[in-house]
């Protein structure tokens, strides 16, 4: 999966200088390619970085951008969300291969394409030092909002998990569409994201209904993973992400890594 990881602040982009390090650190004669969550900071302290690796050390240094959210259908610039999580393992999988940084760049690009997310939460995060943001406090729940615990699509009054599925099922078909996705063409890996403060015997459940409402959908799942790979501190939500493969093949996903939560 990943050889390195850089960290800024709680939900803030790391450095420019955070970045241009870790490059410096990992990067030898096959380059180096950063996966970049859809976010102004990251895409701008990331790129500023691999444009300083380039010009200043001659590095290989290519990008991808996860953008995988589907709840905001009209957002200009999608979110980047547990899907994220597959990009890692598809182009990890890639470099151990062998494959070269230009070949992996255009495969894990076109693999992003395919893939979708939403979640859907009961309550926001508590940022260390920061008084919690009231705005859930009520009986309801948000549709859609994001990682850092952004406002979502919608605000809706508190109602049965299985209510609460149909609606992200809806959301994850709707983008399908959007991206073009054949749906008889095609199977998908299912991850179904713990943001931190779901009780596992919850998680199960959800799980399992999510299956359901899914092959109800005419999604077609072949592989499915559970757990808190993508977390959002203890916020009380879960998301589904999908990513798409052509019926038939192989799961580009599957295979050994050394990642302990994979």
């Amino acid at each position: 999966m990943l050889t390195a990881a850089v960290c800024g602040d709680v939900f803030a982009s790391p450095t420019v200088d955070a970045v241009l390090a870790a490059i410096k650190t990992v990067t030898g004669p096959a380059g180096c390619l950063l996966i970049i969550k859809n976010y102004t900071g990251d895409r701008l302290n990331f790129g500023l970085a691999a444009e300083k690796a380039r010009s200043l050390y001659g590095l290989k240094v290519s990008a991808v951008v996860a953008a995988d959210d589907t709840a905001l259908p009209d957002a200009a610039h999608p979110r980047g969300t547990a899907g994220t999580v597959f990009v890692h393992r598809f182009a990890g999988k890639l470099a151990e291969e062998g494959k070269s940084l230009e070949e992996i760049l255009e495969r894990t690009a076109a693999y992003e394409r395919g893939i979708i997310s939403v979640g859907a939460s009961l309550t926001t995060c508590s940022l260390p030092g920061v008084a919690k943001d009231a705005r859930l406090d009520g009986a309801e729940y948000e549709l859609g909002l994001g990682i850092h615990g952004e406002p979502g699509a919608a605000k809706l009054p508190l109602e049965p998990a299985t209510a609460i599925l149909d609606r992200m099922v809806a959301v994850l078909v709707a983008g399908a569409a959007a991206r073009s996705l054949k749906l008889a063409e095609t199977e998908f890996t299912l991850l179904v994201n713990n943001l931190g403060g779901v009780p596992p015997i919850e998680m199960t459940f959800l799980s399992g209904q999510a299956l359901h409402k899914l092959g109800a959908a005419g999604i077609r799942v072949s592989h499915v993973t559970v757990g808190p790979l993508m977390t959002s501190l203890d916020m009380n939500g879960f998301s589904l992400s999908l990513a798409a493969h052509a019926s038939g093949s192989e799961n580009p996903l599957l295979g050994q890594t050394g990642a302990p939560a994979w």
